[in-house]
């Protein structure tokens, strides 16, 4: 007997059967644990322990805390809370703050426990001041009223970012920019940037190399490709943009007979290769051949 019930074949359709049932039954218990999981992941973020209760700020006396609070408010997909220390919104802070304050140059944030983070920013390097985009009248001949006045003037950084009015605080170069890069509003827009910005490390270092010669500039106007520096003295000088090496060294040769800062030169143009022109005020014009004759 037992020889022949050994002999019997199980049914291949029943074992199938109770095989799909046994992965079913598994499937359901592991979304049932993936649902539990997430449930306790999201309580979990969701509990004081974990989530921003204070905020420090760095590097400015500006009140940032409420830009930052603004930020961490609400919820991703109204189930995380933006404030969870895991899922700060970190870009969502820095846009806030930049668009806001057009003088910060960069934004940091740190998490600094569990319940807190630190927010730096970083000021931006005022370079000199843009005052518009045409220039009418030399120092000589312009009374301080007629002039740019500071509160018509905008900062502007290193990479030639106009951020802020002019009206607090020192740049780096005590010269004013005259330059053409589209009307600006109040407050200035991110997007203007100058267009010759790369060239300005050249210029200014031009300007204040010409102080070695006596002339102190003031002002800079950028236009066509040329550039005119105008000192204090109201002597106007000009040179092509980009050849601030070429225009200095030939100006430099001719330092024993074009005494700059005297108030005696109306302009000296150096726009022409091998060539330098210098008008004395109430003189005609003495051309410098190569650079090294003598007017």
């Amino acid at each position: 007997m037992s020889e022949r019930a050994s002999s019997v074949p199980r049914n291949p359709e029943r074992l199938a059967e109770r095989r799909r049932r046994q992965r079913k039954r598994l499937r359901i218990a592991f979304g049932i644990f993936c649902i539990a999981l997430i449930a306790l992941f999201i309580y979990g973020l969701n509990q004081s322990s974990v989530r921003v209760a204070r905020i420090e700020i760095f590097g400015t006396s500006a009140e940032l805390e409420p830009l930052v609070r603004g930020a961490l408010s609400g919820r991703y997909a109204f189930i995380i809370p933006r404030d969870s220390i895991i899922f700060l919104p970190k870009t969502d802070i820095r846009e806030r703050i930049l668009s806001s304050y057009p003088s910060f140059a960069a934004v940091s944030i740190f998490r600094s426990g569990l319940t807190s983070i630190s927010v730096r920013v970083t000021p931006r390097t005022a370079v000199a001041r843009w005052c518009g985009d045409a220039y009418a009248p030399t120092p000589a001949h312009a009374s301080t009223t007629e002039r740019a006045t500071e509160s018509s003037c905008y900062f502007f950084d290193t990479n030639g970012f106009a951020f802020a009015t002019s009206t607090e605080g020192a740049p780096l170069n005590d010269m004013r920019l005259y330059e053409s890069f589209g009307a600006l509003q109040s407050p200035v827009p991110r997007d203007h940037i100058l267009p010759n910005a790369d060239a300005m490390p050249n210029v200014f270092k031009m300007a204040r190399e010409l102080s070695t010669m006596g002339a102190i500039i003031t002002d800079i106007y950028i236009h066509d490709g040329q550039v005119d520096l105008y000192a204090d003295d109201g002597t106007r000088i000009m040179y092509m943009l980009g050849k601030e090496t070429a225009a200095f060294t030939a100006l430099n040769s001719t330092r024993d007979s074009v005494e700059l800062g005297s108030g005696a030169i109306e302009y000296v143009d150096l726009r022409f290769d091998a060539k330098l022109y210098v008008k004395r005020k109430g003189a005609s014009v003495n051309r410098h051949a190569n650079a090294s004759a003598t007017p």
